[in-house]
């Protein structure tokens, strides 16, 4: 599960290619971003989003603060986390872009597919953001 987690995070941090993202995905995942009006569902909502990430967001850095809470049963986890995303953003119409820094509180949901034993992500909510101090801003 942990590994399913960083390699989402792996995936964004250098964005690789959609398709990449969403092999980690269940087809109906559901997700929910503080920033986003909705709940989203499945890979076409995924895409959207990620695709939109990648207009703005740059210099990503995703780290695992502190695995909160893992709960397993059967062939379902839940997982708490504490993320700090550090991330260069320019938004459209600006002369430079800026450097933030935010911790996250994320809890996923995973499931093991008996077919193969593949894990995906079925779940997953942003539950806060939080400004933090940059520690990992590149150079300019």
């Amino acid at each position: 599960m942990q590994n399913v987690i960083l390699g989402w995070f792996a995936t964004t941090n250098e964005h690789r290619p959609t398709a990449e993202l969403l092999a980690f995905a269940d087809d109906n995942i559901e997700f929910r971003y503080p920033n986003l009006p909705d709940i989203q569902h499945g890979h076409a909502a995924l895409r959207a989003w990620y695709e939109n990430i990648l207009k703005w967001a740059f210099d990503e850095v995703h780290e695992v603060v502190n695995w909160e809470r893992i709960e397993i049963k059967d062939n379902r986890a839940v997982v708490k986390l504490l993320v700090r995303w550090e991330r260069r953003e320019w938004i459209v119409g600006e002369a430079h872009s800026r450097y933030l820094a935010n911790f996250s509180w994320q809890t996923y949901e995973l499931k093991k597919l008996p077919s193969d034993g593949r894990i995906l992500v079925t779940k997953k909510t942003v539950d806060k953001y939080e400004p933090t101090t940059p520690i990992y801003q590149p150079a300019q």
